[in-house]
């Protein structure tokens, strides 16, 4: 039984919100600090980034949840919930612990020196609090839930080994953390994954001989 289905029309604009968003965080991730906010010498371009990443992140789960359009199964329409997942949690832990984050950590640096050493100790607590630690699992559970079942979608749909195999890589890669070098390489997985599957033409069955 045939598992695809018609998917987002103009072609380009499906291409467009299939493949941007992974590209453009390609590139961004590549410059996330790795450092504990708080040690760093400014916090600008964190909060910068985070900000940034709020909407990007938003359009990443669209474009998993288009390319997953494309199939009818049950791992399919999992995928496509667990984008729900990633977005709700993950974009959540962005605006607490990066632009919250970012925004108190710029306004303790102002406060007489006295009252920094408070500040930094209530933000570091903030942002290692086991409740924030929840909502970062349940987003990195999302996105690892979501990218497996994608990638046991197309296997099963096009027979193929190449694009489920990038798709299960970013699972894991992108789930550890999307920053460097987990999650640029993780979207790199994903950018090819489904550039493989919108433009490497399918073989087509042989047509049936007379008997």
């Amino acid at each position: 039984m045939d598992t695809k289905e018609s998917t987002l029309r103009p072609r380009w604009l499906y291409r467009l919100l299939l493949l941007g968003p992974p590209a453009i965080l390609i590139v961004l991730e590549w410059t996330h600090p790795t450092t504990f906010p708080t040690q760093l010498a400014s916090v600008e371009w964190w909060t910068l980034l985070h900000l940034l990443q709020l909407p990007l992140f938003a359009l990443l789960a669209l474009s998993v949840y288009l390319l997953m359009g494309n199939y009818r199964d049950g791992f399919a329409r999992l995928s496509q919930i667990a984008m729900g997942v990633f977005v709700v949690f993950y974009t959540a832990l962005d605006a607490i612990a990066g632009v919250a984050g970012g925004v108190l950590i710029d306004y303790a640096r102002q406060l007489p020196v006295e009252q920094q050493v408070g500040a930094q100790k209530a933000i570091e607590f903030l942002l290692t609090s086991p409740t924030l630690g929840w909502i970062e699992q349940l987003g990195r559970a999302g996105w690892g839930i979501g990218l497996l079942a994608a990638a046991l979608a197309v296997y099963r749909s096009e027979n193929l080994w190449v694009p489920p195999l990038l798709l299960a890589l970013s699972a894991l890669t992108f789930g550890l953390s999307h920053a460097p070098p987990y999650g640029s390489v993780g979207l790199i997985y994903l950018f090819l994954a489904a550039s493989w599957l919108e433009f490497v033409p399918k073989e087509k069955e042989p047509l049936p001989t007379p008997s």
